[in-house]
């Protein structure tokens, strides 16, 4: 596909402008509702985890950490706009006849050029927290967009990561650093190791206590219904 729309940009062969994904006017595609909600006030440790024999979820008592509370995530491509001229000949009728009429026509062509991953809280992160939106890829049944407020884990290599926390595919990706808005969390990911195509399935969130320990509680847990394409 984006082969085919570069190819499309090259034959007009006349006055291509390219516009970057985030200069103005330019935006992610008008969005879907978010993949993932959960229910506000629920992040007490009470969820998927086992408590007393058996998982509960979207429990609002007794307490609620708000810094930790997952509200929705949401996955949305992003374009750059090409705006390019082509020579249009079309064939007339006149009084005299018919004749070729050649005109120019500007047009539009949007590229893929991404992928934002957005986790939205009821409150601005916390610290010493795991901050994860969850998807299946592939071989890799729990990948990770991944933002940790711990200064120990960005010693080891920074805060932000994407990575298969099941291990079954080892693939090491490279990702800018998380953008922290407000109560939002950001990742801004490009098409080199994610191809238009790719499908993310088992959509989910999660928030947890940043701790060495293997099973770490978490605050709140969160699943979606929807999946999600890159590029489409």
């Amino acid at each position: 596909m984006r082969t085919r729309l570069a190819a499309i940009v090259a034959a007009a062969g006349i006055g291509v402008a390219v516009i970057p994904a985030h200069a103005a006017g330019v935006s992610a595609t008008t969005g879907p509702a978010p993949q993932v909600t959960d229910v506000t006030g629920d992040a007490n440790f009470l969820n998927g985890q086992i408590v007393n024999g058996s998982p509960v979820d979207n429990e609002q008592t007794p307490a609620d950490v708000s810094g930790a509370d997952i509200v929705s995530a949401l996955l949305q491509n992003t374009f750059a706009i090409h705006t390019a001229t082509k020579k249009v000949t079309t064939v007339v009728k006149t009084k005299k006849g018919r004749k070729k009429v050649t005109k120019t026509v500007t047009y539009t062509v949007k590229v893929p050029t991404g992928f934002t991953v957005t986790l939205n809280l009821s409150a601005a992160p916390q610290a010493a927290t795991v901050y994860r939106v969850t998807a299946a890829k592939g071989v890799c049944t729990n990948l990770a967009f991944e933002y940790t407020t711990s200064q120990v884990t960005a010693a080891l290599g920074g805060a932000t990561d994407i990575r298969c926390v099941s291990q079954e595919d080892t693939t090491s990706y490279t990702v800018a650093p998380a953008v922290v808005t407000g109560s939002s969390i950001t990742w801004t990911v490009g098409l080199g190791q994610f191809p238009v195509g790719t499908p993310l399935t088992s959509l989910g969130a999660l928030t947890a206590v940043d701790s060495s320990a293997l099973n770490a509680p978490f605050y709140d847990l969160a699943s979606g219904s929807g999946s999600f394409t890159v590029g489409k």
